[in-house]
């Protein structure tokens, strides 16, 4: 690899607050925090001493959860797909 390129790999627990809704019959709402896992990749290009931008891609899985105040007593999760980009200035 280059000196002024970075690759790496990210992971680990994540956490996260998930809300459900129904309205109807009526307007009824729980939320809960789930637990679970996050995987990613991505690289950082450092095109002048100090200047970089980056690149990252993360998958998120919060697994699912019995929600009991809502009607049939539903089981609900989230996963989630979330690219980054940024740039960087060092001091």
């Amino acid at each position: 690899m280059q000196d002024n390129l970075l690759i790496y790999a990210t992971g680990g627990l994540a956490l996260g607050q998930v809300n459900a809704r129904e309205l109807a019959p009526a307007v009824v709402s729980q939320s809960r925090t789930l637990t679970g896992w996050t995987l990613g990749a991505g690289g950082e290009y450092k095109f002048t001493p100090n200047w970089s931008a980056l690149l990252e891609y993360r998958y998120t899985d919060l697994g699912r959860a019995t929600y009991n105040n809502l009607s049939g007593a539903p089981r609900v999760g989230m996963t989630s797909h979330t690219i980054r980009t940024g740039v960087n200035y060092r001091f």
